[in-house]
């Protein structure tokens, strides 16, 4: 028989949901399944059962990893790297100003447990993921070039992977509101 993750009780409890099975499945399906992209898949099952590397946990070891975060100097976790740095917020502000919803880290990290899956709450979810994984990637790539991720314009990434994700629309079978949604993203970050 297969344990839930130890990260399904935390979550819960942090986040204020129900930990039961419908929960979390509705979670992995708005999360992991119902994405057409498997690298996204891949990296919000790593959210998800908090094994996504961070400044923090890197420089335990690799010493020329700096475990504080290159643009405001507080200690680099997975949060703070993918939404509570200043910076980040700001990006997060502005998408969530161009969906009309409030994304927080529990929406990253989980999605919207207690929704029923909609066309938009799957849109939602798929730009969420997108973003997140940009900002990852980018501040990786800083890190294992030693460059500053403090001096990167994450905005022009983020545009760029959106950019894409609109060229290849009929790969990954996107939706007409996905493209709305983007549209309404890129003239807020541009």
């Amino acid at each position: 028989k297969c344990s839930r993750s130890n990260m399904e009780s935390i979550y819960a409890r942090n986040f204020n949901f129900p930990n039961v099975k419908s929960t979390w499945d509705n979670i992995y399906l708005q999360k992991i399944s119902s994405l057409k992209v498997n690298f996204l898949k891949d990296f919000n099952f790593k959210i998800l059962n908090n094994i996504l590397p961070s400044g923090y946990w890197l420089s335990k070891w690799n010493h020329n990893v700096n475990s504080k975060c290159d643009h405001c100097g507080e200690t680099e976790s997975v949060e703070h790297m993918l939404y509570s740095c200043i910076r980040i917020k700001e990006i997060w502000s502005l998408i969530s100003f161009a969906l009309n919803c409030n994304i927080t880290w529990k929406n990253i990290v989980c999605g919207w447990p207690s929704y029923v899956i909609d066309n938009k709450i799957l849109c939602y979810n798929l730009i969420i993921s997108i973003v997140s994984n940009t900002i990852f990637r980018t501040n990786s790539k800083c890190k294992f070039d030693m460059r500053n991720y403090g001096t990167v314009n994450i905005k022009r990434n983020v545009c760029e992977t959106i950019y894409y994700y609109i060229s290849i629309q009929d790969d990954v079978n996107l939706t007409d509101l996905f493209i709305i949604f983007c549209d309404k993203i890129l003239q807020l970050l541009l």
